[in-house]
């Protein structure tokens, strides 16, 4: 009960002192983080298994259009690779996107709907060294990756996010020291995230 005392007292001086029109508002930043499901068929492919996301991204509105946007974004998966020799292997992923999208107002002016696209680069290597090496991408990977989302607006500077989305790694083999892991299927990268988090505008 006191932290939420306490975040809407936040929200209430933040958003009284930063306050703007809609129309001044070409920036956002927006801080995300959740659970992260592990990749379809993660059971019998060399894939992901479920773990925690974070994301920071930041966007421009494009011209005048108070809709479509674009900006970059940087993301880090904390997971783990399965179906290795030795079971389930901690490991991270990072990535960096160039993404576009479009936003629009529900209902009312407290609510809005986005949606963005996304494509860049990827690493993924193991959290731990195992018989003196990490199993690791052998180079960054190409990355795609969609998301829909849902804000509450408590004012024109700060809002509350919702979202679900899904990232598509590239399927290059992990490397072991100097050898490539073989595996007799192809590789699955591709979870899926549940985030919760906060946009600023300015």
């Amino acid at each position: 009960m006191r932290r939420f005392l306490l975040l809407t007292i936040f929200n209430i001086v933040f958003c009284s002192v930063f306050g703007q029109t809609p129309d001044s508002n070409k920036y956002s930043i927006r801080l995300q983080s959740g659970y992260a499901l592990s990749s379809p068929d993660g059971s019998s492919l060399s894939g992901l298994n479920s773990g925690w996301n974070t994301k920071l991204s930041l966007d421009s509105r494009i011209g005048r259009s108070e809709n479509w946007f674009v900006g970059v974004g940087l993301d880090y998966l904390r997971t783990s690779f399965s179906n290795l020799p030795l079971s389930n292997v901690d490991a991270d992923a990072y990535s960096l996107s160039w993404r576009t999208g479009w936003q629009t107002k529900l209902i009312s002016d407290k609510v809005s709907a986005w949606g963005v696209v996304e494509c860049g680069v990827a690493y993924m290597q193991s959290r731990h060294q195992y018989s003196g090496n990490r199993y690791r991408t052998n180079k960054s990977v190409p990355m795609i990756g969609a998301e829909i989302g849902v804000d509450y607006n408590f004012c024109n500077t700060m809002a509350l996010s919702l979202s679900y989305g899904f990232t598509k790694y590239g399927n290059d083999n992990l490397r072991h020291g100097s050898f490539d892991y073989s595996s007799s299927k192809q590789l699955n990268f591709n979870p899926s995230m549940l985030s919760l988090g906060f946009k600023i505008s300015f």
